[in-house]
């Protein structure tokens, strides 16, 4: 028998249990469960704390989930973003600043209105709050850039976002130009500005008619001149207004004025309380008694 291999595997396989009967034996040990009760007692560890369990879970919970106060933080931001909104309807139902808008000389002897860059900063400044919005640059772009003997042209685009608290936002293009200018750099600076300006200019004036929408009205544009008198009247009134309310205290301050120049008129320094008064001196003081011939 040993002298044939089948033979030999057989011998070896009846003195030695084989890889696979070990496999096999393990896996029934584990499937009825007596590898694991052979398997040593893990060491006891320190008894659990539901203190600090309870603790734990009120860290990881976020707030305004999972207790009593579900939807307390949303429901905050919620009536601070309504009494913003509120707050920006009742400015834009005001009166528009008339001083913001400015007029240039335009082609065929026209003359154009517009709002200077920091006037409409400050009207959205006014409305939205300087917390209440923000711009963003998405793209700027040179167009044309050309060098002539007086100097360097260039033409430049930019695309801009003006994003508000609550989200709304609007995108529009602008464009800007620099001619003649000594510097390419200084020229495409300039171009690049411009862009930037007038972009964010024209997403201002879409949200309301007061940041600059009401210069493509004609009809606006025609009462315009009729309405800068009327404030300049307003204005005037509120000046004389305070003028004559603060008359009295006019007044009784150069009373008080003349009383201390009556008093410093002498020497130039104002009265010690404490010296008693001097009788005045007459102009001419009287001449001394010749003396007596020895």
């Amino acid at each position: 028998r040993r002298s044939t291999p089948a033979g030999f595997m057989s011998e070896r396989a009846g003195s030695r249990p084989s890889a696979v009967a070990r496999v096999t034996e393990r896996a029934e040990e584990i499937v009825t469960g007596a590898y694991f009760q052979a398997l040593p007692a893990a060491p006891a560890g320190p008894a659990a704390d539901p203190g600090r369990a309870s603790k734990r879970a009120q860290k990881r919970r976020r707030p305004g989930h999972g207790d009593g106060s579900s939807g307390d933080w949303a429901s905050a931001e919620e009536r601070s973003l309504q009494q913003w909104r509120e707050e920006t309807r009742r400015r834009f139902d005001e009166p528009m600043d008339y001083s913001k808008i400015q007029t240039r000389a335009g082609p065929g002897g026209n003359r154009l209105h517009y709002m200077p860059s920091d006037a409409a900063i400050t009207l959205a400044n006014a409305y939205f709050g300087f917390d209440g919005w923000s711009c963003e640059v998405k793209e700027t772009t040179i167009d044309s850039m050309e060098k002539t003997s007086r100097g360097f042209s260039v033409s430049a685009c930019s695309v801009m976002r003006v994003t508000l608290r609550d989200g709304t936002y609007h995108e529009d293009v602008g464009t800007g130009t620099s001619t003649n200018m000594p510097d390419r750099a200084a020229a495409t600076a300039k171009a690049r500005k411009a862009a930037v300006s007038d972009a964010r200019k024209r997403c201002l004036r879409l949200f309301h008619n007061n940041l600059g929408n009401c210069l493509r009205d004609q009809a606006f544009l025609k009462n315009l001149a009729k309405a800068k008198q009327e404030e300049g009247r307003r204005r005037v009134e509120a000046a004389r207004a305070a003028a004559a309310g603060a008359a009295p205290f006019a007044a009784s301050s150069g009373q008080a004025a003349a009383a201390a120049g009556a008093h410093t008129a002498g020497n130039g320094r104002p009265p010690n309380p404490q010296q008693r008064p001097q009788a005045p001196t007459s102009a001419a003081a009287p001449s001394a008694a010749p003396s007596a011939a020895p």
